[in-house]
């Protein structure tokens, strides 16, 4: 075999790689563009056709039915001889809720106390010790102390006083798991016993508010709260949403996220309900009956996530101390987000709100977003890059995580 023709066919098994790899990209790109799950309104007509409209699918006929939900699994396939999957259709009366947008006060207590770091102490022979190190980690929960259940740290630093130096019995958890370790505090310069462990027993800031139901029931954030220090998802004890004032924006820009700065009074007339859970996908609990008449609430339908379309949108925000509405794009739409709270992506385009904050802000999560003069979905985080593009999550999604 001469060398041209050698050339020829190393070139030709390349172009057939070559060409099995884009046929299975877009196999994978088609199949990827298909949701996983829908939720359909059954008194809407032709609610599957953001399935058929497709020009390479086509739908099978199925309509095996579950006897839990009524849900039932469409098979799609290209051309009517490829398969490509299995999608379940789960068919619903379509909700409505009062779509809000006022920024909140957030106070929550952790279930248990958060570990944030350990430390060394100074003793008063000028050495450093650090008791709890390599056995209690930063993201543990002390839950008890020699059998006591720990409310705050308060009670933490009153039972290591109270020690005189000696051993102590820490149930941690970790990973979700209970732990059981010994520490020993040391005794500092300052003659107090101190096991060398920093604590975070609450958590405070401010996001917006998303949407009421009739019930009081709410969502706000799109996103769950994490330690500012650890990053790790907070586990809930108790906390109370607040009204809260917007002070000052700082400005959005390249590479430096902007903020919403405000205040929250801890009164009990700013109090206007409670949270009850914190997920990935949010903040949930409930609004007082009496506080619901102190909301700018606008009852509107909710889409879901198959109606939504690339194009004209747009955001209600609070800044000025009234919730306008703010004109945006959704860019990319992705029905099977790994990252729920990061199914679609968005870009403020208004000049107005680019002019105040630069885009997108942090306090901003949980803004509304409205297509169509419905509510899509919610503002969850901001392209670090580029302040006028961020992320946004499917309603639906904050409305499944609310049960």
């Amino acid at each position: 075999m001469t060398g041209k023709k050698k050339y020829r066919r190393i070139l030709l098994i390349v172009l057939a790689i070559l060409f099995v790899l884009c046929v299975a990209a877009g196999y994978q790109a088609l199949r990827n563009s298909l949701p996983d799950q829908l939720y359909i309104d059954r008194n809407q007509e032709q609610p599957l056709s953001p399935l058929t409209e497709h020009p390479l699918v086509t739908v099978s006929e199925s309509t095996e039915v579950s006897a839990g939900d009524g849900s039932y699994f469409l098979t799609c396939r290209i051309g009517k001889i490829i398969p490509l999957k299995n999608v379940k259709v789960i068919p619903t009366n379509r909700q409505q809720v009062n779509v809000c947008g006022v920024p909140v006060g957030i106070y929550m207590e952790t279930d248990g106390i958060m570990v944030i770091d350990t430390a060394a102490i100074p003793t008063s022979d000028g050495l450093k010790v650090n008791p709890a190190e390599n056995i209690v980690k930063s993201g543990d929960y002390l839950k008890s102390v020699n059998g006591t259940k720990l409310q705050s740290k308060r009670e933490l630093v009153q039972l290591v006083t109270e020690s005189d130096g000696s051993p102590m019995e820490l149930i941690l958890e970790r990973n979700g798991e209970e732990i059981k370790v010994k520490v020993t505090p040391a005794k500092a310069a300052d003659g107090e016993y101190k096991l060398g462990i920093w604590v975070r027993d609450n958590i405070q800031g401010i996001g917006t508010l998303t949407y009421v139901k009739q019930d009081g029931s709410f969502g706000a954030l799109g996103h769950g709260v994490s330690d500012v220090d650890t990053g790790e998802m907070l586990h809930l004890g108790e906390g109370e949403l607040y009204l809260a004032d917007i002070l000052q924006v700082v400005k959005g820009k390249e590479g430096s996220p902007g903020e919403l700065q405000g205040v929250i009074h801890y009164e009990e007339k700013n109090r206007i309900g409670k949270i009850t859970g914190n997920s990935g996908l949010g903040i949930i609990g409930s609004i007082d009956p009496e506080a619901m008449e102190l909301l700018p609430l606008e009852t509107m339908e909710i889409a879901y996530k198959q109606e939504i379309e690339k194009g004209p949108a747009c955001i209600m925000v609070c800044i000025d101390g009234e919730v306008k509405s703010y004109e945006a794009q959704i860019t990319e739409i992705h029905m099977n987000a790994q990252d729920s709270n990061k199914s679609f992506t968005l870009q403020v385009t208004d000049q107005e709100l680019i002019q105040k904050t630069g885009g997108i802000i942090q306090g901003m999560s949980g803004s509304p977003i409205i297509q169509n003069g419905k509510l899509v979905g919610a503002v969850t985080h901001v392209l670090v890059n580029d302040p006028t593009k961020g992320y946004g999550i499917f309603i639906e999604n904050m409305l499944d995580a609310a049960g």
